[in-house]
């Protein structure tokens, strides 16, 4: 099993990695053209959107997911729930496209977007790609489940890579300015809903049964309740920028989080290849404590790594991809870094809960988080701006998990080397206080040996503490070929 887990996270990455290196490659571009106001509202829009999926999906892939895999699920079972979860999706992304719709025309509604610089044509194109990024991705999460990879890769290109080089035509060719952007992603989803309904075909025998419908959603509100609240831990500070702070500050963090998607595309990843994995296991194991604990301090310490890299030097990543205007959000990128890896190992600290099917107990946790994420947000922002948001982000979502970890140890308990788990994330912690208190105003050929010597003393420490080994690094070889 654990060599499903690594073929499917390396297909998983491969694919979304073509798409963020494309992504990462036009930011400097979009640096040069865009404002930073202008990153404000796209980070504005993309974060509105984001709020639009939460009642769109209303869980359905999750509770998918949950029920496709399920102790004693057949093929028939199977067909029944996605075609089910995929109709309900449909009729709720109708209802949102439709409400939200009338929301902007609402009269006023324009005069106050405007206000804010959000143009007519931004506000509609960033909603126009709610339903189609929806089922683009419940058809994506199908084909996981099935573990096609080939398809879902095709999906994924399609969606992702199209849409980001149909945005730059746009933007560069036909001098559009953000709604460019969102133009870009419709136009490919559009292009692709076929061919990613087409794929899963199999799965799509009209089966409606009202039972199904109805333990689908008691099993997916919660958890569109939950997203509510992790929107608000994710997305939200966009927002509170803008009111508590400046359009500048909105426009800073809007950069940050377009650095960051190196981060995303390795927690991404994992997630998708994790949560087929992990469900299987439990279904076919009863070793399956032992078997999915051991994966916790491997993963941890890997994405700390990615995270340790990212949030030491972001002043250099901003120093080489962007003009001056733009290096002041190095700190906000350390921040949102380090909580990446937090968002990261909630991917398994949320594992128990999910077995469980503790849904309001995930979705209670998600609110708790989000809940000190405000206040801390009402606290930081109006002082320190994007560097506020982004120490805003660690906090929040290392309680979040936290919460994740503790119920879901008291649901279906993992065998977890606790010092092996917590070492890389005060390691994270600890850089990204150092980072705040470092003068980075300039480069320094000093201050990149001081960093180069952090990152290679937690390599080192994560071979003595057996995270890292030859002997695991091979018997992961083996794995892959299993």
């Amino acid at each position: 099993m654990s060599g499903i887990l690594l073929r499917s996270a390396a297909a998983y990455g491969l694919t979304d990695l073509s798409t963020r290196i494309v992504g990462l490659a036009v930011f400097p571009v979009y640096a040069q053209i865009f404002s930073v106001e202008e990153f404000g509202l796209f980070a504005l829009m993309t974060s509105g959107v984001a709020l639009c999926a939460i009642f769109a999906n209303l869980g359905m892939n999750s509770s998918m997911q949950r029920y496709y895999l399920d102790q004693g699920a057949t093929d028939a079972s199977r067909r029944s729930v996605v075609f089910t979860g995929l109709a309900l999706i449909t009729a709720s992304c109708l209802a949102v496209t439709l409400v939200v719709g009338l929301l902007i025309g609402w009269p006023g509604s324009i005069d106050r977007l405007e206000g804010r610089g959000i143009s007519l044509l931004l506000a509609l194109s960033a909603l126009g790609t709610v339903a189609p990024g929806q089922l683009l991705q419940y058809a994506q999460d199908v084909l996981r489940v099935r573990f096609a990879l080939g398809a879902f890769a095709v999906v994924a290109v399609m969606k992702s890579l199209l849409g980001v080089l149909i945005g730059l035509a746009l933007v560069v060719g036909w001098s559009y300015r953000v709604e460019g952007l969102f133009i870009g992603q419709l136009v490919a989803s559009l292009i692709a809903v076929p061919v990613a309904l087409w794929l899963v075909r199999e799965d799509l025998s009209p089966s409606w049964l009202r039972p199904v419908a109805r333990k689908m959603m008691d099993y997916g509100w919660p958890l569109a309740l939950s997203g509510l609240g992790y929107w608000i831990v994710a997305s939200m500070d966009v927002w509170l920028l803008s009111l508590l702070s400046s359009q500048t500050e909105v426009g800073l963090y809007g950069a940050a989080t377009r650095v960051v998607v190196l981060m995303a595309f390795v927690n991404a990843a994992f997630g998708m290849a994790w949560a087929p994995y992990a469900l299987k296991t439990f279904a076919e194991d009863s070793n399956y404590p032992a078997i999915l604990g051991s994966s916790f301090s491997l993963w941890l310490y890997l994405i700390s790594l990615l995270g340790l890299i990212v949030v030491l030097f972001s002043a250099e990543i901003f120093w080489l991809l962007t003009p001056p205007a733009y290096w002041s959000a190095a700190p906000t990128l350390s921040g949102l870094a380090a909580g990446a890896v937090m968002q990261g190992s909630t991917q398994i600290t949320v594992l128990g809960l999910s077995l469980a099917r503790r849904t309001r107990t995930i979705a209670a946790c998600a609110w708790a988080a989000a809940t000190i994420h405000l206040l801390t947000s009402l606290l930081l922002v109006p002082h320190f701006g994007a560097v506020g948001a982004g120490a805003t982000s660690v906090v929040s979502f290392s309680i979040l998990s936290a919460l994740y970890m503790v119920f879901s140890q008291r649901a279906h308990p993992l065998k977890i080397d606790w010092l092996r788990a917590l070492v890389p994330v005060f390691a994270v912690w600890g850089s990204f206080a150092a980072v705040l208190l470092l003068d980075q105003s300039a480069p320094s050929t000093g201050m990149l040996l001081l960093k180069l010597a952090a990152v290679a003393a937690f390599l080192l420490a994560g071979q003595m503490m057996g995270i890292v080994t030859l002997a695991r690094l091979r018997s992961l070889a083996e794995n892959w070929r299993r």
